[in-house]
């Protein structure tokens, strides 16, 4: 896909918005929520980008899939390592790691349990979207062999097979390592996006928005309710059928909420350029938003308590600043995208600049 899809893009951006959100600090209940959907969006899109036909070869595919998703999370982690080791404050709670340990646990790290502090909870989704990918490629490649009704039944027969082996690998083993277990329901989700690749980018989900989003929304809900605190980056899915019904649903909530913005912001040219900006380069913000969130966010957070003082509290204060913060978070991400899209493209797995 060569050019790109807008509401995708600010699909990206209304999930990496989330994504912050829950980084930045929510109430249980509600980190439960976002949690439901907020990274298994990604996979979905990335199955919607999919294209068999640009990668007949698996090497090909592989060694695409390993500059865009490898380099990032090799590059990034390195970064981690060298921030651990000068700033304590990026240390688990100021808790300190022998270097070696700290190493191991980046690199092969235990999702589960991370040592390495509030960064390891980045670099699952790399390993873990990169596995998923190659198992897509492989089952697609398989299903391309056989008419349009068996390659149907082949995929879902794949994807229930795939979330039977996500729980009882989360059963048999504590470790998470470089996120493979959360990558077989990563592979659920590309296969489901994949398959109805035709179908949402050519009606852009469906006609009514609104309803559609309403809809999907209230089966979101009915799935928060049911099924309990879960994470994709852990592998805790409760019922994990319930779980796929209800990344599906959030997932199209957030494509039908972009597409009503388009609707309502394409207008003021300025921000919805600045927005389809953002959208494009969540890879970068996915990187920055942990080193922002103790720098920029928090000496932001400092300051406006100042302001305010003391005496301002409670519910009207925080979300006033979890609204701020998420704006400051996502500006102060601007420089960043501008210098890493022009002077380290390899770094986030491009080859050149996004404009």
């Amino acid at each position: 896909m060569n050019k790109r899809i807008e509401w995708l893009d600010i699909s990206k951006l209304i999930a990496i918005t989330i994504m912050i959100m829950g980084h930045l600090g929510l109430p249980k209940r509600m980190s439960d929520f976002i949690h439901i959907f907020h990274m298994p969006v990604f996979f979905l899109i990335a199955g919607l980008c999919f294209s068999f036909e640009k990668y007949h070869h698996f090497s090909l595919f592989l060694k695409s899939r390993a500059k865009s998703l490898l380099i990032p999370y090799f590059f990034w982690g390195t970064v981690m390592y060298g921030l651990y080791c000068l700033v304590p404050r990026f240390r688990n709670g100021g808790e300190y790691v022998s270097p070696l340990e700290y190493v191991v646990s980046i690199f092969t790290f235990d999702a589960k349990k991370p040592i390495f502090g509030s960064f390891g909870v980045i670099q699952w989704f790399f390993t873990s979207l990169f596995f998923a990918e190659l198992l897509m490629w492989i089952i697609t490649w398989f299903a391309s062999k056989w008419n349009q009704k068996v390659q149907t039944a082949i995929y879902a027969i794949c994807c229930v097979i795939l979330m039977v082996l996500s729980n009882v690998f989360t059963v048999l083993f504590e470790r998470n390592p470089l996120g493979f277990i959360s990558s077989l329901f990563g592979t659920v989700m590309c296969i489901t996006g994949y398959v109805s690749k035709k179908f949402v980018l050519h009606k852009g989900v469906c006609g009514h928005p609104v309803l559609c989003g309403i809809l999907s929304f209230a089966l979101l809900m009915v799935v928060w309710l049911v099924n309990g605190s879960t994470n994709m980056r852990t592998a805790q899915y409760n019922n994990i059928y319930l779980y796929y019904i209800g990344a599906l649903a959030g997932s199209v909530t957030i494509f039908c909420f972009s597409m009503l913005f388009i609707k309502l912001f394409s207008r003021y040219k300025q921000l919805y350029k600045v927005c389809l900006y953002l959208g494009q380069n969540t890879v970068i913000i996915l990187c920055f938003n942990r080193l922002l969130q103790w720098t920029v966010i928090f000496g932001f957070n400092g300051l406006f308590g100042y302001v305010l003082g003391d005496t301002s509290v409670g519910v009207t204060k925080m979300v006033v600043m979890e609204l701020l913060d998420i704006v400051v978070g996502l500006v102060s991400c601007l420089p960043a995208i501008y210098i890493i899209n022009k002077y380290l493209p390899f770094s986030v797995g491009r080859k050149k600049e996004i404009h």
